[in-house]
């Protein structure tokens, strides 16, 4: 399957966004992981009757020799975009992106995968000091549990906004089940690596306050996030995560 670049609307690392239609394709580049490409599509298909809005997964099958993802088409602006389009309403900009994380984290989705056993595999991949894996297994073990859906990466570029002002989340690679916090902590770590530092700083000020939520409970999440996510990053962001840990 060629890929016109006029239709391109996303290239990330082995993952390529295009849009076909009514539909989005996300192609993933060999030697991709299989197994990976099909938990993103489960991932995003449990999230489907939830309370949050997701763009319905249509099927994965293989663009010649890669594997690709359909999903349902949605049309709006990210936060992204619309925060860089009228920066004197970032603050209420990033009300929605707390408003939908509480959302979220409403949300039971007993098929995700574990957060603590994910966060664990992710840790140990991205870290070679094998008494840093000990450290950072024994602070995940240590946490509270739970029972929530968990985003793992919402970002500014993970939520659209509808012509009828409606949120909707995309971007569920990461999605796991497990404890509130940790998605306070991933949505910190995810601004910080889309370069958006000052409103990573707002955003866990704004979180903490309107949740009644202290830093300091949600600090060892950010800690564990950072790790898990060295195994995926490439320098720059390696570089920006051990400052976390």
């Amino acid at each position: 399957m060629s890929i016109a670049a006029d239709r391109i609307i996303a290239i990330s690392t082995g993952k390529t966004v295009y849009r076909d239609g009514e539909s989005v394709i996300k192609v993933f580049s060999q030697p991709y992981p299989k197994a990976l490409v099909f938990r993103e599509a489960l991932n995003q298909a449990c999230m489907e009757d939830s309370p949050v809005r997701v763009p319905h997964v249509q099927r994965v099958f293989y663009a010649e020799q890669n594997l690709a993802i359909s999903y349902e088409y949605m049309r709006g602006k990210t936060l992204k975009r619309l925060i860089a389009e009228q920066p004197q309403k970032s603050e209420e900009l990033l009300k929605v992106l707390i408003d939908t994380q509480r959302l979220i984290s409403f949300s039971r989705a007993d098929m995700l995968f574990p957060l603590k056993d994910r966060l664990a595999s992710s840790i140990s991949a991205g870290i070679n000091d094998a008494m840093l894996i000990y450290e950072l297994t024994k602070l995940l073990y240590s946490m509270p549990d739970g029972a929530s859906a968990c985003h793992g990466s919402l970002g500014l570029s993970s939520i659209l906004i509808g012509e009828d002002g409606a949120a909707c989340v995309i971007n569920w690679s990461r999605a796991a089940r497990g404890y509130y916090l940790y998605d306070a902590a991933a949505s910190y770590i995810q601004l910080y690596i889309e370069g958006e530092q000052a409103l990573a700083e707002a955003y866990i000020s704004m979180y903490c306050s309107s949740n009644d939520v202290s830093r300091q409970a949600i600090s060892p999440w950010i800690t564990l996030c950072a790790a898990s996510r060295l195994s995926e990053g490439n320098a720059r962001e390696r570089e920006l995560l051990c400052a976390f840990i």
